[in-house]
Order: C-alpha cells, then sequence, then structure tokens
C-alpha cells in the first residue's frame, strides 16, 4: 500500500477532495466484529467448516443485492457475473 498512498499524495490521478465520514471506522469496526465470530464459529468441534464457510461467501450476495436495491447500483449487471460465480462455488460445496 505504500505506492498508491505515494501516488494519492503526489496527485498521480484525478481525485475528488477527501471526506471524513463516521461510517469509514464503523465499517472496520463491524468487519472486525465478523470476523470475530466467525473464528469462534470455527473454533467449536463440532462445526461444520462448509456450512460456516457458505455462510461467509453468502454476506458477498446480501452486499451486492442490498447495494443493487437500496442503493440503487448502477454497475450491477457488471458485478453479476461474479456473483453468479460465488453463487455456483456456494452450490458446489453445499451438494459434495
Amino acid at each position: 500500500m505504500i505506492l498508491p498512498a505515494f501516488g494519492w499524495l503526489r496527485g498521480w490521478w484525478a481525485r475528488s477532495q477527501f471526506q471524513w465520514r463516521w461510517s469509514i471506522p464503523l465499517t472496520g469496526l463491524t468487519l472486525i466484529v465478523a470476523d470475530f465470530f466467525y473464528f469462534r464459529a470455527l473454533a467449536e468441534p463440532e462445526a461444520m467448516v462448509s456450512i460456516v464457510a457458505c455462510l461467509r461467501r453468502g454476506s458477498v450476495l446480501v452486499t451486492y443485492f442490498v447495494g443493487t436495491y437500496l442503493f440503487r447500483e448502477k454497475q450491477f449487471l457488471r458485478k453479476l457475473p461474479c456473483v453468479l460465480g460465488i453463487l455456483g462455488g456456494i452450490a458446489l460445496i453445499l451438494t459434495s
């Protein structure tokens, strides 16, 4: 990340002014909490790793659909092949 940070400081590409929002640290905090629960679930002796992994990958689907419908994402069709790939991977894990 040193090279992109240096380029950002030097103004190598056009960018808008940085705007501080409280959602930035809150997003980081929620990611830390989600990782805590994920690793806590994997630490359980009876945990089925394939199910836990599918739940983790499935969170991308929730983000995609919320972004599409709630926030009116304009590039949702460009992201659809990736989302379908993730969905196919989940289906493969659950059927094996």
